[in-house]
């Protein structure tokens, strides 16, 4: 599994194999990812393999407040883009993690956080 973690609200993971140069990228739908307590919080996902984006397929998606569980399943990732949302129902923060599975059945995982 390839993952890595930049300050929020913008996350990138790469992975780079022999022909491809795989690029996921997260970001919540405010700069500055502050939110309050039962405003809605979107993230946007975007994956792209040589610079264009992937087709259409399936990503696993977690998010959690706190670690405790909000949304765990499965949400179809099209052109590329996969939009997630969810409510603040305490004071916390919020981590949107969402995994691709390649093709060589590695894994390649976007997180993103309030």
């Amino acid at each position: 599994m390839h993952s890595a973690c930049l300050s929020p609200p913008l996350v990138q993971a790469q992975k780079e194999g022999a022909a491809d140069k795989y690029e996921f990228k997260g970001v919540t739908d405010r700069p500055g990812a502050i939110y309050r307590v039962n405003e809605l919080v979107g993230f946007e996902f975007t994956l792209s393999n040589n610079g264009k984006p992937v087709g259409d397929g399936e990503v696993a998606c977690f998010i959690s407040n706190d670690g405790q569980s909000l949304y765990d399943g499965r949400k179809v990732i099209s052109n590329g883009r996969v939009i997630l949302s969810a409510q603040m129902r305490e004071p916390g923060f919020l981590r949107c993690t969402v995994t691709y599975v390649l093709k060589d059945g590695s894994e390649l995982m976007g997180v993103t956080f309030t």
